[in-house]
């Protein structure tokens, strides 16, 4: 009876694993051949008969005009053409067009197959506001916050495989997919982030939360396999936030080669990764040959307008408005987040408009939940910075500017108004050391390059930025001003050199006084403005000079203060050293405060008594 027993049960549990399998067999065939892939998934299913029928009658119908496709696109074109004699006449009259135009491409998807495949949004959601042939594609939508470096560099190599890789108009169009389909984005992430894990240049932690630093791009870029079979970096290049001043001259320069070929006509299409403050964007241009026109593509992985309302006030606005309509999710977003803390709607409301602090942290910008007007600065700086790329990249490209000087002309900028709000007091008078009003706010010189700016930091982002430029991409206008800038500083350093020599706020561990750094660099600006390099045997420049003095002078004084010791302590040897010591550091200072006296007339005389007096550098004083 076990047996018996034993043998019904495996008879009942055979039974049932037999059913399970034929169960997911007729799923499995049920729902792949339910209808076919892509973008027809949306359509309602049509019989696996009916589907072929229709490839049937439209190969032949296309065989009798003499066009002869491959089945992927005969499946494609019948997705949205149901009839298929009408897919016929759409195939024979787009299948011999070349890729002529990348608004056509995205105009015919936008208006053959949108309206006929349920689920499916335009391509094309912003225009340039001036009518210049730059359009905003739609992309796949970002969601993770950190992604967004991902999501530029498949924008960029998306749209560039679809214009640049397809011998018609049908492929384009079909290939569209590969820029909106999320699918097709996950699959190249991936990828991308393998490609990282590869090279070994980011850290399990950076890989994980998805960050993108430019060396991270311009790696993927070169080495993903996907990406480097379009050409790699020769096709694409990766761009930082030039904007802020974070740009390389030499990556300014390759740049600006590119703009170049674009002029010529010798280059019909490249993409751009481009660093908008805290936000990656991409950009291609696209000219199928060299009488065609020029145009502009621009994917924002948010798909925020960037185009369409162009200037501060109407920005501002559109941002604004923007956040209204969001607001709401953004209330449920902040509930979800402090969800054991039971928030009332007014609680909710507060932290929506006025952000939540943080202990430690003063700045509301680095709030995890900031002010309401934080959010909308910080979305319309990156929004504005994107413009600005946006327009530099089109003038350069059509020869209307060169990108060199618009990083110079914003360099110049930059410096100047950080310069004028803090060395000139309330009275807009330039002070050299640094002075305190009576409200405690600092001004001068010394203040500026001790404390807001570094003598390291005007040396490397400032003047030896400019020097990589190149003094043939600034205008005249703009050397007239670097001169006066020099000589206006110069003038009121030298007035105060004594003191300035002697104290305030140091610059080294050793108690170097900021000068013997500043006034160097100061001279090797001006020594580039005037487009001069010294030899190795011209005597020391006046920046140089005044440095080398001013060493002499606290060399002298620290020997006196050890022969002082040394007198007190009743060293003889230490003694005579010291007055040793003294002696040359006094004859050494009496030559080099001769020669440095010699030197900065001979430099302040350079330039003609207008020039000082007008001081072109300068802006409008409030």
């Amino acid at each position: 009876s076990c047996l018996f027993s034993f043998f019904i049960l495996f008879f009942f549990v055979y039974f049932f694993f037999y059913l399970i399998s034929v169960c997911f067999t007729l799923l499995f065939f049920f729902f792949f051949f339910q209808a076919e892939d892509g973008i027809r998934d949306a359509q309602e299913s049509r019989g696996l008969g009916d589907v072929y029928k229709r490839q049937v009658v439209l190969s032949e119908t296309l065989q009798q005009s003499g066009v002869s496709v491959p089945r992927p696109m005969l499946e494609f074109v019948l997705a949205f053409h149901k009839d298929p004699l009408e897919a016929a006449v759409w195939l024979s009259s787009k299948f011999s067009e070349p890729v002529d135009s990348a608004r056509a491409v995205f105009g015919i998807y936008d208006q053959d197959i949108v309206p006929n495949v349920p689920g499916l949004e335009r391509t094309i959601i912003d225009q340039d506001i001036n009518s210049r042939p730059i359009f905003q594609i739609r992309s796949v939508q970002q969601k993770d916050g950190n992604a967004c470096g991902y999501h530029a560099i498949h924008n960029a190599s998306a749209v560039f495989e679809m214009l640049c890789t397809t011998a018609n108009v049908v492929e384009a169009v079909e290939r569209v997919q590969m820029v909106t389909s999320e699918q097709g984005f996950v699959q190249r992430f991936w990828n991308m982030q393998h490609c990282l894990k590869q090279g070994g240049i980011a850290t399990v932690e950076q890989i994980e939360t998805n960050v993108m630093e430019r060396h991270f791009a311009t790696y993927v870029i070169a080495n993903e396999q996907n990406i480097s079979s379009f050409g790699g970096a020769d096709r694409f290049l990766c761009v930082p936030d030039v904007v802020s001043g974070h740009s390389p001259a030499s990556l300014l320069h390759e740049w600006q080669a590119i703009f170049d070929r674009f002029v010529r006509a010798e280059q019909h299409c490249h993409g751009f990764i481009i660093g908008c403050m805290d936000h990656w964007i991409a950009c291609l241009l696209h000219r199928a040959n060299a009488e065609s026109q020029l145009e502009l593509l621009v994917l924002n992985s948010d798909n925020r307008l960037l185009l369409s309302s162009w200037g501060d006030a109407a920005l501002e606005a559109a941002v604004d408005m923007e956040m209204a309509g969001n607001k709401e999710s953004a209330l449920k977003s902040i509930q979800r987040h402090f969800k054991d803390e039971n928030l009332t709607p007014d609680q909710l409301e507060d932290i929506y408009l006025n952000g939540r602090p943080e202990p430690g942290i003063n700045d509301p910008q680095y709030w995890n939940w900031r002010p309401r007007w934080v959010r909308l600065q910080t979305d319309v700086s990156t929004r504005r910075a994107a413009q600005d790329m946006t327009d530099i990249i089109w003038k350069c490209a059509n020869g209307q500017a060169s990108v060199l000087n618009w990083f110079a002309t914003r360099l110049l900028a930059s410096w100047f108004g950080s310069f004028r709000e803090t060395a000139f007091n309330k009275d807009g008078i330039l002070v050299a050391d640094r002075q305190t009003d009576e409200g405690g706010h600092c001004c001068g010189i010394e203040h500026w390059v001790s404390s807001v700016r570094s003598y390291s930091d005007f040396r490397m982002n400032f003047v030896h930025k400019l020097m990589e430029i190149g003094l043939d991409h600034l205008t005249d206008e703009q050397v007239a001003q670097l001169k006066s800038f020099v000589k206006e500083i110069e003038g009121a350093i030298k007035a105060n050199t004594e003191k300035l020599s002697r104290q305030g706020t140091l610059s080294a561990a050793n108690g170097t006084p900021w000068i013997h750094f500043f006034l160097p660099v100061l001279d090797e600006l001006f020594e580039f403005v005037q487009g001069g390099k010294p030899g190795q045997d011209a005597p020391p420049s006046a920046g140089r000079a005044l440095a080398d003095r001013n060493t002499a002078l606290m060399a002298m004084e620290q020997a006196e203060n050890d022969l002082a010791s040394a007198i007190m302590a009743g060293d003889v040897p230490a003694c005579k050293q010291s007055a040793s010591a003294l002696s040359a550091a006094y004859s050494s200072s009496k030559v080099l405060t001769r020669q440095a006296s010699d030197r900065v007339k001979e430099q302040m005389q350079r330039e003609p008594t207008e020039l000082q007096i007008s001081r072109p550098w300068r802006p409008t004083l409030a």
